[in-house]
C-alpha cells in the first residue's frame, strides 16, 4: 500500500516553488513487493519530472518491516484464542492492513480511524491467556 501523506512546494500562493516535496509510506507484506514498489515510484518520479522539464531526486529510508511470526507460538495464541472465542471463531494465514467490518476500515493514523472496543477484552484476554500458558509450560 502506498500512502502519499506529505506535500510541501513553497509558501506563497502567487510564487511558482523552485523545488517540491513529497512523503508518505509504503507498506508490504513481501520485500518482492517493497522492492517493486521502489523501482516503480522512482521510475514513475523521474519520468514525470522529466516529462516537465524537471528533475527528480527519489529517496527512500528505510522503515519497518513486516512482522513475521514465530509458528510455533503462534500456533500457541491460536490455542489460547479458540479457548476465549471458540475454534470457528479463529482465522489463521489472514493478513490485512486495515478492518473492513463495522465501517472500521480506517487504517491507523487516518482521522477517520475509530477502534472496534469489543476486541479489546477479547485481545486483552487472548494476550494474558498466552503469556500465562507459556509461564506455566515446563521446560
Amino acid at each position: 500500500m502506498v500512502t502519499v501523506a506529505r506535500m510541501r512546494a513553497g509558501d506563497a500562493f502567487n510564487v511558482i516553488p523552485q523545488n517540491a516535496a513529497i512523503g508518505g509510506t509504503i507498506r508490504y507484506f513481501e520485500d518482492t513487493v517493497r522492492d517493486l514498489v521502489h523501482e516503480r515510484v522512482a521510475v514513475l518520479c523521474e519520468g514525470i519530472a522529466g516529462g516537465m522539464g524537471c528533475t527528480a531526486r527519489v529517496d527512500f529510508q528505510s522503515g519497518i518491516i513486516p512482522v513475521r511470526n514465530d509458528p510455533a507460538l503462534s500456533d500457541r495464541v491460536a490455542e489460547v484464542a479458540a479457548g476465549v472465542v471458540g475454534a470457528e471463531n479463529v482465522a489463521r494465514g489472514f493478513r490485512t492492513m486495515a478492518n473492513d467490518s463495522r465501517a472500521l476500515h480506517f487504517p491507523h493514523h487516518h482521522p477517520r480511524f475509530d477502534i472496534d472496543e469489543d476486541a479489546l477484552v477479547i485481545g486483552a484476554a487472548v494476550l494474558a491467556g498466552t503469556a500465562a500458558s507459556l509461564m506455566m509450560r515446563t521446560p
